[in-house]
């Protein structure tokens, strides 16, 4: 399983950068879908209610175009390798049968709030995704898209795994003391980087920091 903070560690703590797709050239391409596309556009379910908390305005804007992670139905024909699945939030309906319930409106089905999984995706994850992408069950996503909702999202999205991310880096400075002492080989690591971390200047420069969208590399022999 391929968790958020290693996702992210390669954009945070790597010098070595991808080169950006110039907007003209990225027009009308696809976005590859891969873990470092979708970590851009994913929201677990505590981000997705805290932006309903803290955004009244805003967060049904930012949540429609998202992706979301679910448990697939047993049902479901199409499960292939994960129990969950990744897929896009079409729409925001209000239960008002159910005192005004906000139900997201997914591709197949409506689900509230409450179901969304507040865990990392995987690669299996992805790989689920791009088969149903080929046998036309879900939509292909464009870079275009990606770069547009990236933009909306980047700020709550970032904010929310600093917060995480200091959070894992205490627990595992604790355990190291508590097994090994100052003698630890992984704690100066630990160490560095949530003193990193936690320093303004390097919050503001991820914040600021312009994610990159992989497209999907073109099959030459089909045009």
């Amino acid at each position: 399983m391929t968790s958020e903070s290693e996702l992210h560690k390669e954009n945070h703590y790597s010098k070595e950068k991808e080169e950006m797709i110039p907007s003209d050239e990225s027009e009308g391409r696809f976005a590859s879908i891969v873990a470092s596309n979708m970590k851009l556009v994913y929201l677990r379910r505590s981000l997705v209610e805290e932006m309903m908390s803290k955004q009244p305005d805003s967060w049904e804007r930012k949540l429609v175009g998202s992706y979301v992670r679910v448990e697939n139905e047993s049902e479901d024909y199409f499960q292939i390798k994960s129990s969950c699945q990744l897929t896009q939030v079409k729409g925001i309906i209000k239960n008002h049968n159910n005192g005004g319930e906000i139900l997201l409106h997914l591709l197949t089905k409506e689900v509230p709030v409450s179901m969304l999984s507040d865990c990392d995706f995987t690669e299996e994850d992805c790989e689920d995704m791009q088969e149903r992408v080929n046998h036309y069950l879900m939509r292909k996503p464009t870079v275009v898209e990606i770069e547009q909702k990236t933009r909306e999202l980047h700020e709550a999205i970032t904010k929310n795994w600093i917060e995480r991310e200091l959070v894992r880096l205490e627990n595992c400075i604790r355990h190291e003391k508590s097994q090994h002492g100052w003698i630890s080989d992984e704690l100066p690591e630990y160490l560095k980087q949530r003193d990193l971390l936690r320093q303004p200047s390097e919050q503001e420069r991820l914040l600021k920091q312009v994610p990159q969208v992989i497209a999907e590399e073109l099959d030459l022999c089909n045009l």
